[in-house]
């Protein structure tokens, strides 16, 4: 199983400006039913943009980050 974490500081951030919270994007990624639409290699991190849906059919978009020598852990860095 994947383990997402994350800053604490950046995800309120997140939550102010978008209105979503990380543990909801962690949640909504674990329900298995997004779909990866990007991958690419920035600032020295590969990241995966992932497009998936919450309760009545709103999407929202994740960008997850892998970090070289983690490799069972994921740290969410946005979510719109």
């Amino acid at each position: 199983m994947i383990k997402y974490t994350w800053d604490e500081r950046k995800a309120q951030r997140n939550e102010r400006k978008h209105g979503l919270s990380f543990a909801l994007a962690e949640r909504t990624l674990l329900r298995g039913l997004g779909i990866v639409i990007a991958e690419q290699w920035h600032d020295d991190e590969w990241r995966t943009v992932i497009v998936a849906p919450l309760v009545g059919g709103v999407l929202i978009t994740v960008v997850v980050a892998f970090y070289e020598g983690e490799s069972d852990e994921y740290r969410t860095r946005r979510s719109k």
